[in-house]
């Protein structure tokens, strides 16, 4: 007497284990995804809302927050910490900053940068934590 011989068609079989292979595969492949998308976006905090304006006259440029979410500590130890702006793409050195609230960044708050500015510079305004691009400026 045979132990299988009630199968008749091993074509079906391999064809059963080939699908439950593939979908096992599939969901393997959709776990590691998952973990490694919430991993690396677990690091970022989460995005502000600010309405900032910024303008240039006579050698300083304005950063002016009009309404929007508090940035603490926005300079920390003299330096940029919570927000930074950069110029070009280099980031402006504080040494020519004042803020007119002190280390933080609200509603009402003004950044002045002493800095000359040609035409076509660009003045971006970061908030690092979230790297969120609050405003952007082109001098003209």
């Amino acid at each position: 007497m045979k132990v299988y011989g009630f199968i008749k068609n091993h074509k079906g079989v391999s064809t059963v284990i080939a699908s439950i292979l593939t979908l096992a595969i599939v969901v393997a492949l959709v776990a590691v995804a998952y973990v490694y998308i919430n991993s690396s976006t677990s690091n970022l905090s989460p995005e502000i809302s600010a309405f900032i304006t910024v303008d240039y006259s006579n050698g300083q440029i304005n950063i002016v927050m009009n309404s929007g979410d508090m940035i603490k500590n926005a300079f920390k130890n003299g330096s940029w910490y919570n927000l930074e702006v950069k110029i070009n793409g280099a980031i402006v050195n504080t040494s020519n900053v004042t803020c007119s609230t002190g280390d933080d960044f609200l509603a009402g708050s003004k950044i002045t940068i002493t800095k000359t500015l040609h035409s076509g510079d660009t003045v971006s305004v970061i908030y690092k934590p979230a790297n969120q691009l609050l405003r952007e400026y082109t001098y003209s």
